[in-house]
């Protein structure tokens, strides 16, 4: 993939889980040796396009857990959402991370 340069507005980026900050066009990490947020622990991170097919019974896992606190699903939502783009990790990293792994085609 190719980097751009920051969207419109955008100061700060999540960068592979590594803050960093764009200037002139190059992309520096403000903490190369800190990876953040941190991952959760038993968690298999993983990432893929934003467009992706799902089982009625991952989606039905996914809206269950997301709205219960404490879950898995819900943990790995409140840890993506500091990503610029979570779309990209959440259901591949809720899916690597569960029962479903075995499902995945």
């Amino acid at each position: 993939a190719t980097y751009d340069g920051p969207r419109r507005d955008d100061l700060y980026i999540a960068c592979d889980r590594a803050l960093s900050f764009e200037c002139e066009g190059r992309l520096y990490s403000m903490t190369p040796s800190v990876k953040y947020p941190v991952v959760l622990a038993g968690v298999s991170a993983a990432s893929g396009p934003e467009w992706v097919v799902l089982s009625r019974a991952f989606a039905e896992y996914v809206h269950r857990g997301v709205r219960e606190a404490g879950t898995l699903v819900r943990d790995i939502y409140e840890d993506l959402s500091a990503l610029s783009i979570p779309e990209e990790t959440f259901f591949q990293t809720v899916l690597m991370s569960s029962a479903f792994c075995k499902t995945l085609v």
